[in-house]
């Protein structure tokens, strides 16, 4: 399902007119850093056994199980929105802040809080 989209232009100062085509990256699994370091595939029968090993009723660890799972697919908006702020920031922070800036004189974010990622 790798169908283009249209990103919108933000900051007509930084960025022309015209409108880009990125490519959407569907997720397909999720990723777990291990304790030491290691990358493994998100299993969610390691949450079933867990709750279950520490005396959960099969309803509950299954519950849990399917609230961690959802919660996991379900990123808000915002944390996105942080976590490419944050990013940016790393590699081009004039960028970033005119980013924030923007949002906060167009009443997007009223947080000055929001300049100091």
């Amino acid at each position: 399902m790798n169908s283009p989209v249209l990103l919108p232009t933000l900051f007509n100062q930084i960025l022309p007119k015209e409108k880009y085509k990125i490519e959407v990256i569907v997720m397909s699994s999720i990723k777990v850093i291990k304790k030491n370091g290691d990358i493994v595939e998100f299993e969610p029968q390691k949450v079933y056994d867990a709750c279950k090993s520490a005396g959960a009723s099969d309803k509950i660890a299954r519950d849990v199980t399917d609230a961690v799972v959802e919660e996991l697919h379900a990123i808000k908006s915002e944390k996105i929105r942080r976590l490419t702020l944050e990013k940016l920031k790393e590699v081009d922070k004039e960028t970033a802040d005119n980013w924030i800036k923007y949002d906060i004189q167009h009443g997007r974010h009223k947080e000055e809080s929001f300049l100091n990622l």
